[in-house]
């Protein structure tokens, strides 16, 4: 049922949800630069204290600015045979990004936030999210596990993203726990993850099935 509501044609009722989360950050971003001071913080070091300051129009609409051109981008991407998946991913995107956002209007309205975790939370979501939904991509050249192997043959495909859609949600997983680490090891070790599980594992598993299917014929 869900791979039937993810595929298709792109409908008009496919573009509110990105539509929604593109109004909510520029709106988001009005909102915090009517009350943001003059200089912001934009940017931290890995021990989470601000190492950049900008203006208030960076911090309210720095973000806002990269969503819309990513928007244009899926919205470009919803024409071809990606289709409805590039406008699922687009909005699951618009929701992370409004969330870091949140984390730099608040820290620059002074309320203390531990930036390290909460970007490493926003990131377990996002990763947990794309686990569910790119299992149902159709095969395609923009998203998804895509290589060589996966774009030659559609078995390949649907059984590395399968297993991608896993190391995904696995990676998700792992990634709230090193939130609680100290930060070097907690970057370090996030890194480890996404290689491996994002990276390595369905790259492998991809090669061993298309030999395999080779094999038998």
């Amino acid at each position: 049922m869900a791979k039937q509501l993810l595929s298709g044609p792109v409908r008009l009722t496919d573009y509110i949800l990105p539509g929604l989360c593109f109004i909510a950050s520029w709106a988001v971003g009005g909102w915090f630069f009517s009350q943001m001071p003059e200089q912001v913080p934009v940017h931290w070091g890995i021990n989470g204290e601000p190492d950049r300051f900008g203006g208030r129009f960076e911090g309210a609409f720095a973000v806002p600015i990269i969503f819309t051109l990513l928007l244009i981008m899926f919205v470009f991407i919803s024409r071809t045979k990606a289709g409805r998946m590039s406008l699922a991913i687009a909005w699951i995107t618009g929701v992370f990004m409004l969330a870091i956002q949140y984390m730099i209007g608040i820290n620059a309205l002074g309320v203390g936030v531990d930036v390290g975790r909460f970007v490493m939370f926003s990131l377990a979501g996002l990763f947990i999210a794309l686990g569910v939904i790119v299992p149902l991509m159709p095969q395609n050249r923009w998203g998804g596990f895509r290589n060589s192997y996966t774009l030659s043959d559609l078995r390949v495909w649907k059984s590395t993203n399968r297993l991608g859609g896993k190391m995904l949600l696995v990676t998700g997983a792992l990634i709230v726990p090193l939130a609680f680490a100290p930060p070097l090891f907690s970057i370090i070790g996030s890194f480890i993850v996404i290689l491996v599980c994002i990276l390595a594992v369905p790259h492998f598993h991809s090669m061993r099935i298309y030999r395999e299917l080779k094999r038998q014929h």
